[in-house]
């Protein structure tokens, strides 16, 4: 059995795109973890109106230069230039297991390098430590949820079959990375996404019940279609302790954006899903 998990692993082994801080002061427009992005002059700074009708300015996560990065898009997913720009409204942290969690994250492509300027958050919006980032390719291999949602394989020889392909399957904290397989927390997210954008919320085992029939195929049939775009960890410090200057999802968790893959090659970013997972 270990040598059918390897060989299923081996076909889904991806490279994924890590993104290591530097300790190094962000270019204007290079790679970057917080700080001020570069943007167009006429960028509309994104925001989120929750519930409650309170609007916030969504903050500034991360910039990637895509000429850095595409030396290790393997998989020829990205655009080989400009800047690709994350968004999340970080101060009420929603979990994306609610059609109405929409519009608290945004993604935006900048291929025009020429026309962009560092610009200044608004007023009240929060503003993450800047840091330089710089790219480095990850061998990226799928949870067993991800594959095996049954868990029809034992979990030991799955491990076995993983550090024999060289992955280490001891979770590391901290892992920012484009591309890939998720560092899955809370579970498998894919059909959770798909559910979302069906309109159908995710946040109650209810909520899977009352799906009708025919609906919870179609579901599982797209679920699919997703994949990882950006996965952002909690910052912590050289001790592996949560870092209090960096950012922190939940208890010490990740956020992930998700894109139809389709939609990546279209590059259309306005159906990007953000989901939150901690401990």
């Amino acid at each position: 059995m270990k040598a059918v998990v390897k060989t299923i692993l081996n076909g889904a082994a991806k490279c994924a795109i890590e993104l290591v801080r530097t300790g190094y002061a962000p270019a204007d427009f290079g790679s970057r973890i917080g700080g001020a992005p570069a943007a167009p002059l006429d960028f509309e700074w994104p925001t989120y109106t929750d519930e409650d009708g309170v609007t916030r300015p969504l903050a500034f996560m991360a910039q990637i230069s895509l000429a850095d990065a595409a030396a290790f898009d393997w998989d020829d997913l990205l655009p080989k230039a400009g800047l690709l720009s994350f968004f999340y409204e970080i101060e009420s942290q929603p979990w994306g297991i609610f059609p109405s969690d929409k519009g608290s994250a945004r993604v935006f492509l900048f291929e025009d390098e020429a026309g962009l300027a560092v610009r200044e958050a608004p007023s009240g919006c929060a503003v993450l430590p800047g840091s330089a980032v710089a790219p480095r390719p990850r061998l990226s291999l799928p949870a067993q949820e991800d594959i095996d949602p049954d868990f029809s394989v034992d979990a030991d020889e799955y491990d076995e079959a993983c550090m024999e392909l060289g992955f280490d399957v001891e979770k590391e904290e901290g892992i920012t990375k484009l591309l890939g397989w998720p560092d899955l927390i809370q579970g498998p997210m894919r059909g959770d996404c798909e559910r979302i954008a069906r309109g159908y919320s995710c946040g109650d085992p209810e909520d899977y019940v009352s799906t009708p029939e025919e609906e919870s195929k179609e579901i599982a049939a797209h679920a699919e279609d997703w994949m990882l775009l950006f996965q952002m960890a909690s910052a912590f410090d050289g001790e592996g302790f949560p870092d209090e200057a960096g950012p922190m999802f939940g208890d010490c968790g990740n956020i992930y954006y998700w894109i139809r893959r389709g939609d990546l090659e279209r590059r259309d970013l306005d159906g990007v899903w953000l989901m939150l997972q901690c401990g």
